[in-house]
């Protein structure tokens, strides 16, 4: 009796080790694609933690001088986005807000995919009045961690860049 409760233990450990473990797959895409089964909410994690590693990866190797508007993709939470600015550029990543200041060079964020423990993200660079397109390829997640594999440089002007996205001043979003 005694070696069967113990059985029985041992595989209920192993059962919720294996489900927290981290075998939730995750699928986002964005822009939304039709008839895609994936997310283009990119509030929801693995989005914000893959679009600060690319974002990271992208200036690493393409710096911006100085104070730089960073425009992620329409429909972030203004809290997540200002994480995201704050963990990229303390004091030099500022959000888009409804008071632009112009003269600002922008940087932004035009495509993340994500399936499972793969993410690409797009960022646009300004680049002598063209924009210069990254696309950074990682490997990981949220509790490992997003690994760069790979930062593809795009010829300049291939990509025009979206919209400026922001938010009132006022929003909690």
């Amino acid at each position: 009796m005694r070696s069967l409760r113990g059985i029985f233990a041992g595989l209920t450990v192993l059962s919720v080790v294996g489900v927290l473990g981290g075998c939730v797959v995750v699928n986002a895409t964005y822009p939304p694609r039709p008839g895609e089964s994936a997310t283009s909410d990119l509030n929801l994690s693995p989005s914000p933690t893959a679009m600060e590693a690319g974002l990271r990866a992208a200036l690493e190797r393409n710096p911006v001088e100085g104070r730089y508007i960073l425009n992620l993709p329409r429909g972030m939470e203004r809290a997540v986005a200002q994480r995201i600015a704050n963990a990229v550029g303390p004091g030099q990543a500022v959000l888009p807000d409804v008071e632009l200041d112009e003269a600002l060079p922008v940087v932004h964020v035009s495509r993340v995919w994500i399936r499972g423990e793969i993410a690409e993200v797009d960022v646009l660079l300004p680049v002598d009045e063209v924009w210069q397109a990254v696309t950074v390829r990682m490997r990981g997640g949220v509790v490992r961690g997003y690994r760069v594999e790979r930062v593809r440089r795009w010829p300049p002007g291939m990509i025009e860049a979206p919209e400026l996205f922001g938010w009132e001043r006022d929003s909690v979003r």
